[in-house]
Protein backbone atom coordinates (compact mmCIF):
# COMPACT_ATOMS: atom_id res chain seq x y z
CA UNK A 1 0.00 0.00 0.00
CA UNK A 2 1.50 3.37 -0.63
CA UNK A 3 2.15 5.34 1.82
CA UNK A 4 -0.43 8.07 2.24
CA UNK A 5 0.97 11.69 1.52
CA UNK A 6 1.89 14.52 4.32
CA UNK A 7 -0.43 17.75 3.97
CA UNK A 8 0.79 21.45 5.07
CA UNK A 9 -1.74 23.67 4.80
CA UNK A 10 -1.89 27.11 3.70
CA UNK A 11 -4.17 29.95 5.16
CA UNK A 12 -7.16 30.46 2.44
CA UNK A 13 -7.19 34.13 2.77
CA UNK A 14 -3.18 34.18 1.94
CA UNK A 15 -3.50 32.20 -0.69
CA UNK A 16 -5.87 33.96 -2.29
CA UNK A 17 -3.85 37.43 -1.36
CA UNK A 18 -1.17 35.37 -3.35
CA UNK A 19 -3.11 34.76 -6.47
CA UNK A 20 -4.35 38.39 -6.17
CA UNK A 21 -0.96 39.98 -6.03
CA UNK A 22 0.33 37.77 -8.81
CA UNK A 23 -2.56 39.11 -11.25
CA UNK A 24 -2.08 42.49 -10.30
CA UNK A 25 1.82 42.31 -10.86
CA UNK A 26 0.93 40.30 -14.01
CA UNK A 27 -1.22 43.04 -15.32
CA UNK A 28 1.31 45.93 -14.80
CA UNK A 29 4.04 43.73 -16.16
CA UNK A 30 1.70 43.82 -18.90
CA UNK A 31 0.73 47.45 -19.79
CA UNK A 32 4.18 48.28 -19.53
CA UNK A 33 5.61 45.64 -21.90
CA UNK A 34 2.42 46.83 -24.01
CA UNK A 35 4.16 50.26 -24.25
CA UNK A 36 7.66 48.86 -24.53
CA UNK A 37 7.25 46.53 -27.38
CA UNK A 38 5.28 49.99 -29.13
CA UNK A 39 8.93 52.06 -28.41
CA UNK A 40 11.60 49.24 -29.06
CA UNK A 41 12.75 48.14 -32.44
CA UNK A 42 12.42 44.60 -32.62
CA UNK A 43 16.57 44.39 -33.38
CA UNK A 44 16.99 46.03 -30.10
CA UNK A 45 14.65 43.60 -28.08
CA UNK A 46 17.32 41.74 -26.62
CA UNK A 47 19.04 44.67 -25.01
CA UNK A 48 15.78 46.01 -23.84
CA UNK A 49 13.57 45.48 -20.77
CA UNK A 50 11.36 43.28 -22.97
CA UNK A 51 12.81 39.99 -22.73
CA UNK A 52 13.26 40.04 -19.11
CA UNK A 53 9.55 41.51 -18.65
CA UNK A 54 8.22 38.40 -20.79
CA UNK A 55 10.52 36.26 -18.08
CA UNK A 56 8.56 37.01 -15.29
CA UNK A 57 5.26 37.16 -16.79
CA UNK A 58 6.10 33.45 -17.77
CA UNK A 59 7.04 32.83 -14.25
CA UNK A 60 3.44 34.55 -13.24
CA UNK A 61 1.52 32.28 -15.23
CA UNK A 62 3.29 29.12 -14.01
CA UNK A 63 2.36 30.55 -10.59
CA UNK A 64 -1.33 31.10 -11.31
CA UNK A 65 -1.75 28.05 -12.88
CA UNK A 66 0.20 26.12 -9.79
CA UNK A 67 -2.37 28.36 -7.57
CA UNK A 68 -5.66 27.65 -9.93
CA UNK A 69 -4.66 24.31 -9.74
CA UNK A 70 -4.74 23.81 -6.02
CA UNK A 71 -7.98 25.82 -5.15
CA UNK A 72 -9.98 24.96 -8.15
CA UNK A 73 -8.88 20.94 -8.80
CA UNK A 74 -8.03 19.49 -5.75
CA UNK A 75 -7.20 15.46 -5.68
CA UNK A 76 -10.01 13.26 -4.33
CA UNK A 77 -7.61 12.19 -1.58
CA UNK A 78 -6.92 15.74 -0.67
CA UNK A 79 -10.95 16.61 -0.21
CA UNK A 80 -11.49 13.34 1.86
CA UNK A 81 -8.66 14.05 4.12
CA UNK A 82 -9.58 18.37 4.08
CA UNK A 83 -13.21 17.00 4.78
CA UNK A 84 -12.27 14.03 7.18
CA UNK A 85 -10.49 16.33 9.36
CA UNK A 86 -12.65 19.55 8.95
CA UNK A 87 -9.95 21.69 7.24
CA UNK A 88 -10.88 24.75 5.80
CA UNK A 89 -7.39 25.82 4.17
CA UNK A 90 -5.23 24.99 1.39
CA UNK A 91 -3.81 21.38 1.60
CA UNK A 92 -0.36 21.28 -0.23
CA UNK A 93 2.27 18.21 -0.02
CA UNK A 94 5.81 19.14 0.97
CA UNK A 95 6.39 18.40 -2.81
CA UNK A 96 3.85 21.31 -4.08
CA UNK A 97 5.07 23.29 -0.81
CA UNK A 98 8.80 23.30 -2.38
CA UNK A 99 7.72 24.03 -6.13
CA UNK A 100 5.74 26.90 -4.94
CA UNK A 101 8.41 28.00 -2.78
CA UNK A 102 10.97 27.83 -5.93
CA UNK A 103 8.52 30.24 -7.72
CA UNK A 104 7.94 32.48 -5.01
CA UNK A 105 11.50 32.88 -5.05
CA UNK A 106 12.26 33.42 -8.40
CA UNK A 107 9.76 35.63 -8.94
CA UNK A 108 11.28 38.25 -5.58
CA UNK A 109 14.38 37.52 -7.59
CA UNK A 110 12.93 39.03 -10.72
CA UNK A 111 10.97 41.47 -8.86
CA UNK A 112 14.83 42.91 -7.44
CA UNK A 113 16.14 42.81 -11.31
CA UNK A 114 13.19 44.83 -12.96
CA UNK A 115 13.60 47.36 -9.96
CA UNK A 116 17.30 47.58 -10.24
CA UNK A 117 18.28 47.40 -13.61
CA UNK A 118 14.89 48.72 -15.30
CA UNK A 119 13.23 51.31 -11.83
CA UNK A 120 10.06 49.20 -12.76
CA UNK A 121 9.41 48.96 -9.21
CA UNK A 122 6.40 46.79 -7.88
CA UNK A 123 3.90 49.29 -5.58
CA UNK A 124 0.41 48.81 -5.45
CA UNK A 125 -1.04 52.08 -4.17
Amino acid sequence: MPQKPQYYTIVFEKFIDLITESERYYFMLAQQLKEYVAEVKMEDWDESPIPDFMETMVILQALRQFLDNKINKPSEEEVKFATTNNIKDVLVTAEELSVMQSMVITLEDQKELLKSQYNFDYAVN
